[in-house]
């Protein structure tokens, strides 16, 4: 079974977004921070544990860990907050030393553990204080390491499985024992709000201010640049933060689930005909002839020539490429 998480080297976090209603009876949508993985695999709960016994082992074998053995220490100069003699810990019976291991791994690895608290964080933030603190329901669509026994036991024990929207009572008869119990993959339409089009959104506005700000020196910090896995990030979160999805977006693409529901229910769960119009990597052909080779491009779709909405950082940029009074006019003196 498969247990990390696609592109380790690329700018990747997990994002959510939650639909709530304000004191005057309207609908707001609103984003949550987002879960930073880059340049890191996700890892289950026991392949994660395991990579920090296996670290511990390593230290220890190098020296690096004092042991009952007496063995001198050379992690980076001594004990951190330790005292002098090594012989009173035991090599895994103390909680600070496996803080320095995880420490050591952090930089690669990551469990998905730390990533269903970040969730469940999020969401109560989002919540606090309305009619729905205490109610409330998380859709996630069903990454493998995060539908396993070891973490779906996890969810449990801190008592937050059944506030997971997924598979419950008759209905897991009507599918494979996989999905018991769970979601099922690949279905864009039921992860409203950012698979629908959430992502394309926040897609199309990073390619928006890098081209807006490509004319800046490339260490100015108002550059939208994707040069590196921490450019890409940095991207990412300012247009999360300050631009799309807009909160009207996000609620109408929520509000949008009964009716995918509906269709659902009333073909039985099968494929429709029709309706097969995908909005990444698997869109068909609007011309009927097979999938796409490559992503849905902006400009094959309806309504794509909305103004999009426009970080701080690129304020100044913008204006220079449209403020035609500062234009250099003088290869075309008529003009």
């Amino acid at each position: 079974m498969k247990t990390s998480v696609k592109y380790p080297t690329e700018g990747r976090g997990c994002f959510g977004v939650a639909m709530r209603k304000k004191l005057d009876g309207t609908m707001e949508g609103v984003k949550c921070t987002p879960y930073n993985y880059t340049g890191k695999t996700v890892r289950s709960i026991p392949d994660f544990q395991n990579d920090l016994n296996d670290e511990m082992r390593d230290k220890v074998a190098k020296g690096e860990i004092p042991t009952k053995t007496g063995r001198v220490s050379i992690w980076k100069g001594g004990y951190p907050g330790r005292a002098q003699n090594p012989k009173e810990y035991d090599t895994f019976g103390d909680d600070r030393w496996k803080d320095e291991v995880l420490k050591a791994i952090s930089n690669t690895k990551c469990s998905v553990k730390d990533m269903i608290d970040h969730i469940i964080s999020e969401s109560k933030k989002v919540y606090e204080g309305t009619p729905q603190e205490h109610t409330f329901f998380i859709y996630h669509d069903h990454l493998t390491i995060m539908w396993e026994k070891t973490a779906i036991k996890y969810m449990k024990d801190i008592g937050w499985f059944d506030r997971f929207i997924k598979i419950c009572g008759l209905n897991n008869a009507k599918v494979k024992k996989y999905y018991h119990f769970s979601v099922v993959g690949d279905s864009p339409e039921l992860c409203r709000g950012l698979d629908s089009y959430g992502f394309s959104d926040l897609e199309v506005s990073i390619k928006f201010h890098v081209a807006v700000t490509s004319a800046l020196a490339r260490d100015d910090p108002k550059k939208f640049q994707v040069g590196t896995p921490k450019h890409v990030w940095s991207c990412m979160i300012r247009c999360w933060e300050s631009c799309e999805p807009t909160s009207e977006r996000i609620v109408q693409d929520i509000q949008g689930l009964p009716g995918v529901l509906h269709k659902i229910i009333e073909n039985q769960g099968c494929v429709i005909s029709g309706d097969n119009l995908r909005s990444g990597h698997r869109a068909e052909r609007h011309d009927g002839k097979g999938q796409l080779s490559s992503r849905l491009r902006k400009n094959q779709r309806k309504d794509s020539q909305n103004e999009r909405p426009l970080h701080p950082d690129a304020q100044d940029a913008y204006n220079a490429l449209v403020n035609f009074e500062d234009i250099d006019r003088d290869l075309d003196p008529e003009f």
